[in-house]
């Protein structure tokens, strides 16, 4: 399936818009590592990742973390295309 068990810090390509549903926003990234869904609940935006929700199409990003992001997971883009 979509799944990267090792999601330690690393630079990620997005390569879906931000997909909202109820009370959650997901993404999916790839790398050099595959690709890796991810999904924030809107409940755990915070100044640490608040990155997740601005990403678009084609942004680097960085994170540390599963892929479920918490309110500590420090998620930031790094470069727009």
């Amino acid at each position: 399936k979509y799944e990267v068990r090792d999601t330690r810090c690393a630079v990620w390509r997005a390569v879906s818009s931000p997909m909202r549903s109820k009370g959650k926003i997901e993404l999916l990234l790839c790398n050099n590592k595959g690709l890796l869904h991810v999904t924030c609940p809107d409940k755990n935006i915070s100044p640490q990742n608040s990155d997740f929700d601005n990403v678009r199409r084609g942004d680097l990003v960085s994170f540390c973390g599963s892929q479920l992001i918490e309110k500590t997971t420090e998620f930031k883009i790094l470069k727009r295309p």
